[in-house]
């Protein structure tokens, strides 16, 4: 097989300039919609501490740099809104519906982790607002279901980069195999299936009337031109992972809308992707320029500066396991912010680092994982608050605090087991 390696989007500083120019000619154009948003002041926050800090220690600031640090996550971002829009139009929630209806799935506890997770690769983090205000106007357990869907976003982020914070930590890692993140990923995303303690067996009857479709559901197309897109890109281009994603997300999206609905459709939701993608968009742009300017500090003087018996404990697939998935989550319980945490502390843990790329790719992605199950600040437990009218820390730390502990024990343990086997 040919593989034409066309790196289309890392191709200097030009292309981060433009990147730039297009992302402020956004922002702008879109501020009234996010502005106000936690995540836009936080990248607000960060993009001044940022400034004043790179005064006074001599560092680069570059925003330039800092949007083309995560251009193909904020591409990611963009691509998810389409395609939430098409499988809203195509009222995807009749599907699932149906699912939960059916004798045969209801009776399998663990079915809809699995169609959950299922939706994950397509819709994201959207997928828990979505079951949230689906399940609460039948007679299933919502808070359960909830749960189930936060879980099942966590174990998809172990096999694709899907969601934006597993998108973060593989652009870090361009060079790792697709196939053997999958491997070393698979037992992590079954563990978070195991540990979680399935709802019981339910055919209760909705409260409500079921919900009615003119026309069935069009989920083969996009599903279709992702797989086309993402094989073409992976296998022929030589893309990154979630380069690939982004890309079939955005492509499979617009197509479908097209396809579908019309050429104006798919304006009015690129649009419509563009205002709702707003404040994340900053904050990966504050992020992005926190990370460049860390670049400028001498990480050769860090290495000399830094204690032995340092460099020893972070050495041990054990102890970094440990730093990361169990103390970093500890900070975002109290409103930091993780992608904030993973852009500043990233490049400083790097070079401490002696285990392997792939699994010091999946002890990061495990933070995520954590995170946005017991932070009550985080996008998914916002989302599945206001979904089920529950208070975001009932739903984040009460309802995952348990399954946090041990789910950290065990990438405590698989850790350092698959890192002397390797």
């Amino acid at each position: 097989m040919i593989v034409l390696h066309f790196n289309w989007i890392s191709l200097g500083a030009l292309t981060e300039t433009v990147t730039l120019a297009g992302l402020t000619f956004i922002l702008l154009l879109t501020a009234p919609d996010w502005y106000a948003k936690a995540s836009a002041r936080l990248g607000l926050g960060l993009l001044v501490s940022v400034a004043v800090l790179a005064s006074v220690f001599d560092l680069p600031f570059s925003l330039s740099a800092g949007a083309g640090s995560f251009d193909t996550v904020i591409l990611l971002l963009l691509g998810i809104g389409v395609m939430r829009v098409y499988l809203q139009e195509q009222n995807v929630a009749v599907l699932i519906e149906r699912a939960l209806r059916h004798q045969w799935i209801a009776s399998k506890p663990r079915a809809p982790f699995i169609i959950y997770g299922g939706l994950t690769f397509f819709l994201s983090l959207a997928v828990v607002p979505l079951v949230g205000t689906l399940t609460r106007k039948t007679s299933l357990d919502y808070h359960k279901h909830v749960r189930t869907a936060m879980r099942a976003v966590g174990a998809t982020m172990f096999l694709l980069p899907t969601t934006v914070g597993a998108a973060a930590v593989s652009v870090m890692f361009p060079d790792l195999s697709l196939g053997q993140a999958v491997l070393l990923g698979a037992p992590l995303a079954l563990a978070t299936i195991m540990l979680t303690r399935p709802a019981r067996p339910s055919v209760e009857t909705p409260r409500g009337p079921a919900l009615e479709t003119h026309s069935r559901p069009r989920v083969g197309l996009p599903l279709g031109i992702f797989l086309c897109v993402f094989v073409v890109s992976q296998w022929l281009l030589g893309q990154t992972t979630v380069t690939s994603v982004a890309l079939a997300l955005v492509i499979a999206g617009t197509l479908s809308l097209v396809a579908c609905f019309g050429m104006l459709q798919a304006i009015q939701a690129l649009q419509g992707s563009f205002r709702r993608s707003g404040a994340e968009i900053f904050l990966f742009l504050a992020c992005g320029t926190f990370q460049a300017a860390l670049t400028g500090l001498d990480l050769n003087l860090l290495m000399q500066m830094t204690p032995a018996s340092f460099k020893e404990l972070l050495a041990s697939a054990s102890v970094f396991s440990l730093v990361i998935i169990g103390g970093l989550p500890l900070l975002t319980i109290f409103g930091i912010h993780p992608m904030i945490l993973f852009a500043g502390l990233f490049p400083l843990l790097h070079p401490f680092t002696e285990v392997a790329p792939a699994i010091e790719y999946l002890t990061w992605i495990a933070m995520f994982v954590v995170a946005q199950l017991v932070s009550p600040v985080s996008i998914s437990a916002v989302s599945a608050a206001s979904s089920i009218d529950e208070s975001t820390w009932n739903v984040s730390f009460v309802s995952h605090g348990r399954f946090a502990v041990v789910f950290v024990l065990f990438c405590v343990i698989y850790f350092p087991l698959i890192t002397a086997h390797a």
